[in-house]
Protein backbone atom coordinates (compact mmCIF):
# COMPACT_ATOMS: atom_id res chain seq x y z
CA UNK A 1 0.00 0.00 0.00
CA UNK A 2 1.19 3.51 -0.75
CA UNK A 3 1.77 5.96 2.58
CA UNK A 4 2.29 9.03 2.54
CA UNK A 5 3.34 11.48 5.18
CA UNK A 6 0.85 13.45 4.99
CA UNK A 7 -1.55 10.23 6.09
CA UNK A 8 0.41 9.27 9.20
CA UNK A 9 0.70 11.34 12.83
CA UNK A 10 2.09 14.91 11.99
CA UNK A 11 4.78 14.68 14.88
CA UNK A 12 6.29 11.24 13.31
CA UNK A 13 6.25 12.64 9.63
CA UNK A 14 7.64 15.86 10.49
CA UNK A 15 10.50 13.95 12.54
CA UNK A 16 10.86 11.30 9.82
CA UNK A 17 11.02 14.00 6.75
CA UNK A 18 13.63 16.32 8.70
CA UNK A 19 16.40 13.25 8.16
CA UNK A 20 14.78 12.35 4.54
CA UNK A 21 14.33 15.43 2.93
CA UNK A 22 17.91 16.75 3.20
CA UNK A 23 21.00 16.43 0.63
CA UNK A 24 21.77 12.86 0.21
CA UNK A 25 25.65 13.61 2.45
CA UNK A 26 23.72 14.12 5.29
CA UNK A 27 21.08 11.52 4.97
CA UNK A 28 19.38 10.16 7.89
CA UNK A 29 21.13 13.00 10.03
CA UNK A 30 22.79 10.03 12.20
CA UNK A 31 26.50 10.50 11.28
CA UNK A 32 26.30 7.75 8.75
CA UNK A 33 29.43 7.34 6.48
CA UNK A 34 28.03 7.93 3.02
CA UNK A 35 31.41 7.17 1.12
CA UNK A 36 33.05 9.96 -1.13
CA UNK A 37 36.08 10.97 -3.18
CA UNK A 38 38.08 10.73 0.29
CA UNK A 39 37.33 8.13 2.96
CA UNK A 40 37.08 10.99 5.68
CA UNK A 41 34.78 8.72 8.38
CA UNK A 42 35.01 12.16 10.76
CA UNK A 43 33.00 14.62 11.48
CA UNK A 44 33.93 17.89 12.78
CA UNK A 45 31.84 20.77 14.44
CA UNK A 46 33.02 23.83 15.64
CA UNK A 47 32.00 25.52 18.83
CA UNK A 48 32.13 28.12 21.42
CA UNK A 49 33.78 25.19 23.31
CA UNK A 50 36.24 24.29 20.81
CA UNK A 51 36.26 21.59 18.03
CA UNK A 52 34.86 18.24 18.84
CA UNK A 53 35.36 15.08 16.38
CA UNK A 54 32.86 12.40 16.28
CA UNK A 55 33.61 9.20 14.03
CA UNK A 56 30.77 8.30 11.51
CA UNK A 57 29.49 4.82 11.42
CA UNK A 58 29.14 2.44 8.43
CA UNK A 59 25.21 2.61 7.34
CA UNK A 60 22.86 -0.47 7.91
CA UNK A 61 21.31 -2.23 4.74
CA UNK A 62 18.44 -0.74 5.46
CA UNK A 63 19.85 3.09 5.18
CA UNK A 64 22.08 1.82 2.61
CA UNK A 65 18.81 0.93 0.74
CA UNK A 66 17.78 4.54 1.32
CA UNK A 67 20.72 6.01 -0.33
CA UNK A 68 20.38 3.99 -3.36
CA UNK A 69 16.90 4.73 -3.99
CA UNK A 70 17.67 8.56 -3.40
CA UNK A 71 20.63 8.50 -5.59
CA UNK A 72 18.38 6.60 -8.30
CA UNK A 73 15.71 9.37 -7.91
CA UNK A 74 18.30 11.77 -8.32
CA UNK A 75 19.61 10.20 -11.48
CA UNK A 76 16.50 11.37 -13.32
CA UNK A 77 15.09 14.25 -15.00
CA UNK A 78 12.23 12.80 -13.05
CA UNK A 79 13.17 13.33 -9.83
CA UNK A 80 12.60 16.62 -9.62
CA UNK A 81 9.76 16.77 -11.46
CA UNK A 82 7.82 19.94 -12.35
CA UNK A 83 9.28 21.79 -9.65
CA UNK A 84 12.79 21.79 -10.41
CA UNK A 85 11.58 22.36 -14.25
CA UNK A 86 10.25 25.52 -12.80
CA UNK A 87 12.96 26.50 -10.85
CA UNK A 88 15.25 26.02 -14.12
CA UNK A 89 12.99 28.30 -16.09
CA UNK A 90 12.90 30.52 -13.48
CA UNK A 91 16.35 30.96 -13.03
CA UNK A 92 16.91 31.83 -17.24
CA UNK A 93 13.96 33.97 -17.15
CA UNK A 94 15.67 36.00 -14.29
CA UNK A 95 19.03 35.61 -16.18
CA UNK A 96 17.66 36.82 -19.76
CA UNK A 97 15.33 39.73 -18.38
CA UNK A 98 17.83 40.68 -16.09
CA UNK A 99 20.47 41.17 -18.90
CA UNK A 100 17.82 43.20 -21.17
CA UNK A 101 17.12 45.70 -18.29
CA UNK A 102 20.90 46.10 -17.88
CA UNK A 103 24.16 44.49 -16.17
CA UNK A 104 23.32 45.74 -12.50
CA UNK A 105 20.25 44.12 -12.36
CA UNK A 106 21.72 40.87 -14.65
CA UNK A 107 23.83 39.15 -12.04
CA UNK A 108 21.54 40.05 -8.85
CA UNK A 109 18.80 37.73 -11.00
CA UNK A 110 20.67 35.02 -12.24
CA UNK A 111 21.99 34.83 -8.71
CA UNK A 112 17.89 34.39 -7.60
CA UNK A 113 17.23 32.31 -9.93
CA UNK A 114 20.32 29.73 -8.76
CA UNK A 115 18.88 30.51 -5.27
CA UNK A 116 15.77 29.43 -6.63
CA UNK A 117 16.87 26.25 -7.82
CA UNK A 118 19.05 25.02 -4.93
CA UNK A 119 15.79 25.88 -2.71
CA UNK A 120 13.83 23.47 -5.20
CA UNK A 121 16.65 20.81 -4.66
CA UNK A 122 15.92 20.84 -1.11
CA UNK A 123 12.14 20.76 -1.56
CA UNK A 124 11.70 18.10 -3.79
CA UNK A 125 12.19 15.39 -1.04
CA UNK A 126 9.88 17.00 0.70
CA UNK A 127 6.92 16.79 -1.84
CA UNK A 128 7.64 13.27 -2.49
CA UNK A 129 7.40 12.49 0.67
CA UNK A 130 4.24 14.02 0.91
CA UNK A 131 2.94 12.05 -1.87
CA UNK A 132 4.47 8.78 -0.83
CA UNK A 133 6.99 7.31 1.81
CA UNK A 134 8.84 4.14 0.54
CA UNK A 135 9.23 1.46 2.78
CA UNK A 136 12.79 1.21 2.47
CA UNK A 137 12.88 4.94 3.96
CA UNK A 138 10.40 3.72 7.09
CA UNK A 139 12.41 0.62 8.25
CA UNK A 140 15.60 3.08 8.06
CA UNK A 141 14.51 6.30 9.75
CA UNK A 142 11.93 4.67 12.33
CA UNK A 143 14.46 3.33 14.46
CA UNK A 144 16.31 6.09 14.67
CA UNK A 145 13.22 8.27 16.05
CA UNK A 146 13.38 9.28 20.03
CA UNK A 147 9.76 7.61 20.08
CA UNK A 148 7.40 7.06 22.71
CA UNK A 149 6.14 2.87 23.82
CA UNK A 150 2.77 4.27 21.67
CA UNK A 151 4.52 5.79 18.76
CA UNK A 152 6.79 2.71 18.79
CA UNK A 153 3.86 0.46 18.27
CA UNK A 154 2.23 2.91 16.01
CA UNK A 155 5.43 3.00 13.28
CA UNK A 156 5.30 -0.77 13.47
CA UNK A 157 1.81 -0.55 12.26
CA UNK A 158 2.27 2.10 9.33
CA UNK A 159 5.29 -0.32 8.22
CA UNK A 160 3.16 -2.78 8.77
CA UNK A 161 0.23 -1.49 6.61
CA UNK A 162 2.72 -0.01 4.17
CA UNK A 163 3.91 -3.62 2.87
CA UNK A 164 0.22 -5.10 2.68
CA UNK A 165 -1.08 -5.51 -0.91
CA UNK A 166 -5.31 -5.77 0.15
CA UNK A 167 -8.15 -5.74 -2.53
CA UNK A 168 -9.85 -2.58 -2.65
CA UNK A 169 -12.06 -2.83 0.71
CA UNK A 170 -9.49 -4.18 2.20
CA UNK A 171 -7.44 -1.36 2.27
CA UNK A 172 -10.05 1.06 2.86
CA UNK A 173 -9.99 -0.84 6.56
CA UNK A 174 -6.78 -0.83 6.80
CA UNK A 175 -6.07 3.14 6.34
CA UNK A 176 -9.36 3.60 8.55
CA UNK A 177 -8.19 1.86 11.69
CA UNK A 178 -5.27 3.23 11.14
CA UNK A 179 -6.27 6.74 11.10
CA UNK A 180 -7.74 5.60 14.51
CA UNK A 181 -4.55 4.50 15.74
CA UNK A 182 -3.39 7.79 14.90
CA UNK A 183 -6.43 9.38 16.97
CA UNK A 184 -5.42 7.15 19.52
CA UNK A 185 -1.90 8.42 19.81
CA UNK A 186 -2.84 11.99 19.95
CA UNK A 187 -5.30 11.16 22.60
CA UNK A 188 -2.11 9.00 24.55
CA UNK A 189 -0.11 12.41 23.93
CA UNK A 190 -2.43 14.48 25.79
CA UNK A 191 -2.95 12.36 28.61
CA UNK A 192 0.93 12.06 28.68
CA UNK A 193 1.34 16.11 28.77
CA UNK A 194 -2.00 15.94 31.29
CA UNK A 195 0.39 13.36 33.58
CA UNK A 196 3.48 15.68 33.56
CA UNK A 197 1.33 18.65 34.39
CA UNK A 198 0.00 17.29 37.62
CA UNK A 199 3.87 15.74 38.51
CA UNK A 200 4.88 19.32 38.73
CA UNK A 201 2.01 20.31 40.85
CA UNK A 202 2.63 16.74 43.23
CA UNK A 203 6.24 18.25 43.80
CA UNK A 204 4.87 20.71 45.62
CA UNK A 205 2.44 18.40 47.38
CA UNK A 206 4.11 15.93 48.72
CA UNK A 207 1.63 13.10 50.85
CA UNK A 208 4.59 12.28 53.17
CA UNK A 209 5.24 15.99 54.10
CA UNK A 210 1.92 17.19 54.29
CA UNK A 211 0.98 14.82 56.61
CA UNK A 212 4.25 15.10 58.53
CA UNK A 213 3.56 19.17 58.82
CA UNK A 214 0.16 18.31 60.06
CA UNK A 215 1.23 16.31 62.47
CA UNK A 216 3.79 18.70 64.10
CA UNK A 217 0.87 21.18 64.08
CA UNK A 218 -1.30 18.89 65.79
CA UNK A 219 1.00 18.66 68.08
CA UNK A 220 1.96 22.25 68.66
CA UNK A 221 -1.93 22.56 69.09
CA UNK A 222 -1.79 20.13 71.60
CA UNK A 223 0.90 22.09 73.82
CA UNK A 224 -0.34 25.48 73.33
CA UNK A 225 -2.33 27.47 75.71
CA UNK A 226 -2.69 30.82 74.06
CA UNK A 227 -5.61 31.16 73.00
CA UNK A 228 -5.22 33.61 69.91
CA UNK A 229 -1.99 30.89 68.94
CA UNK A 230 -3.96 28.27 69.18
CA UNK A 231 -6.69 29.89 66.39
CA UNK A 232 -3.44 30.60 64.04
CA UNK A 233 -2.49 26.95 64.85
CA UNK A 234 -5.61 25.74 64.18
CA UNK A 235 -5.96 27.78 60.82
CA UNK A 236 -2.66 26.33 59.90
CA UNK A 237 -4.34 23.13 60.39
CA UNK A 238 -7.28 23.62 58.37
CA UNK A 239 -5.10 24.88 55.17
CA UNK A 240 -2.56 21.88 55.38
CA UNK A 241 -5.57 19.58 55.67
CA UNK A 242 -6.82 20.91 52.27
CA UNK A 243 -3.30 20.68 50.75
CA UNK A 244 -2.92 17.30 52.01
CA UNK A 245 -6.72 16.30 50.40
CA UNK A 246 -5.49 18.19 47.28
CA UNK A 247 -2.27 15.70 47.29
CA UNK A 248 -4.31 12.29 47.43
CA UNK A 249 -6.84 13.52 44.86
CA UNK A 250 -3.79 14.38 42.83
CA UNK A 251 -2.53 11.13 43.06
CA UNK A 252 -5.25 9.24 42.39
CA UNK A 253 -5.09 11.60 38.56
CA UNK A 254 -2.26 10.54 38.39
CA UNK A 255 -2.40 6.98 39.14
CA UNK A 256 -5.75 7.23 36.32
CA UNK A 257 -3.83 8.56 33.76
CA UNK A 258 -0.98 5.86 34.09
CA UNK A 259 -3.72 3.03 33.72
CA UNK A 260 -5.19 4.08 30.86
CA UNK A 261 -1.78 5.00 29.01
CA UNK A 262 -0.79 1.66 29.37
CA UNK A 263 -4.68 0.55 28.33
CA UNK A 264 -3.86 2.60 25.03
CA UNK A 265 -0.69 0.54 24.75
CA UNK A 266 -2.18 -2.42 25.17
CA UNK A 267 -4.85 -1.80 22.84
CA UNK A 268 -2.33 -0.62 20.29
CA UNK A 269 -0.42 -3.23 20.47
CA UNK A 270 -3.91 -5.68 20.24
CA UNK A 271 -4.97 -3.94 17.13
CA UNK A 272 -1.31 -4.12 15.36
CA UNK A 273 -1.93 -7.83 15.90
CA UNK A 274 -5.11 -7.78 14.72
CA UNK A 275 -4.44 -6.13 11.64
CA UNK A 276 -1.45 -8.91 10.83
CA UNK A 277 -3.96 -11.44 11.32
CA UNK A 278 -6.71 -9.32 8.79
CA UNK A 279 -4.05 -9.91 5.75
CA UNK A 280 -3.81 -13.76 6.31
CA UNK A 281 -7.57 -14.83 6.85
CA UNK A 282 -10.49 -15.39 4.71
CA UNK A 283 -12.20 -12.21 2.97
CA UNK A 284 -15.79 -12.56 5.45
CA UNK A 285 -13.55 -13.41 8.94
CA UNK A 286 -10.98 -10.26 7.67
CA UNK A 287 -13.59 -7.93 7.70
CA UNK A 288 -15.39 -9.03 10.82
CA UNK A 289 -11.94 -8.58 12.78
CA UNK A 290 -11.37 -5.04 11.25
CA UNK A 291 -14.38 -4.08 12.29
CA UNK A 292 -14.02 -5.27 15.42
CA UNK A 293 -10.20 -3.45 15.74
CA UNK A 294 -11.68 -0.44 14.89
CA UNK A 295 -14.79 -0.47 17.34
CA UNK A 296 -12.13 -1.11 20.09
CA UNK A 297 -10.11 1.74 19.40
CA UNK A 298 -12.84 3.94 19.08
CA UNK A 299 -14.13 2.51 22.90
CA UNK A 300 -10.67 3.18 24.22
CA UNK A 301 -10.69 6.48 22.70
CA UNK A 302 -13.62 7.42 24.01
CA UNK A 303 -12.70 5.70 27.57
CA UNK A 304 -9.39 7.93 27.80
CA UNK A 305 -11.27 11.41 26.83
CA UNK A 306 -13.33 10.53 29.81
CA UNK A 307 -10.77 9.72 32.21
CA UNK A 308 -8.77 13.10 30.68
CA UNK A 309 -11.94 15.12 31.49
CA UNK A 310 -12.58 13.35 34.83
CA UNK A 311 -8.26 14.59 35.85
CA UNK A 312 -8.86 18.16 34.57
CA UNK A 313 -11.61 18.68 36.53
CA UNK A 314 -9.93 17.63 39.82
CA UNK A 315 -7.44 19.87 39.24
CA UNK A 316 -10.01 22.34 38.59
CA UNK A 317 -11.68 22.17 41.60
CA UNK A 318 -8.55 21.79 43.89
CA UNK A 319 -6.81 24.44 42.48
CA UNK A 320 -10.32 27.21 43.22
Amino acid sequence: MRIATKEIDAEIAEAAIARLAVPRHELLRDDIYWGGLLPIKFNWQFHSGGLSIKRKREPTADERAVYDLRKKIESTIGGYGAGAATAIFSAVMCAVIGNAIGWLIAVPSAIAGIVCLYRCHRLVPRVRLHREMAIEEMRAVFPLLSLTRCERIYCDTVLMVARAAPDVEREAAMRATLRQMGELLATSRDLENRRQSLLSVMGSHSIPALEAEAQALAGRLAAERDSVQRRAIEQSIAMCTSRLENARAFEQGLDRLSAQEEAIAQTMASALSALARVQLGPAGETDAAAQQVQETISTMNRQSQAVEQAVLEIMTLRSE
